[in-house]
């Protein structure tokens, strides 16, 4: 069967004043380097990411530095250390339907 091989993020930076002379994509996260995978097989992204995101502070803190494209700052520290967005963030990955989202945030008490 087919499988996804990587992820890679890219960003561009636009000039808010006006046209672009240039524009460069640069990659700014391989999902296999960033959580140490070997593949990005669902088993395998389930076991050391997803499962871990509540858990793991390291495999958080990493999801979170690619989520916000930094590792410093208030904003970025307010959502390492908020229990609340860190419970609805991996509840939303998981549960795709508002239902089950909800059931899962009520499941953690929120």
């Amino acid at each position: 069967g087919s499988q996804l091989l990587d992820y890679t993020d890219v960003y561009g930076d636009l000039r808010e004043e006006g046209p672009q002379d240039a524009f460069n994509f640069d990659a700014h996260l391989s999902a296999l380097e960033t959580f140490n995978l070997s593949s990005l097989a669902a088993e395998e992204w389930q076991e050391k990411v997803m499962l871990k995101l509540e858990t793991n502070d390291e495999v958080w803190r990493r999801y979170i530095k690619n989520f916000y494209l930094t590792d410093k700052g208030q904003v970025f520290e307010a959502a390492v250390k908020s229990p609340i967005f860190r419970a609805k963030a991996t509840c939303s990955m998981a549960n795709i339907h508002q239902l089950e989202f909800h059931q899962c945030l009520a499941r953690r008490g929120i």
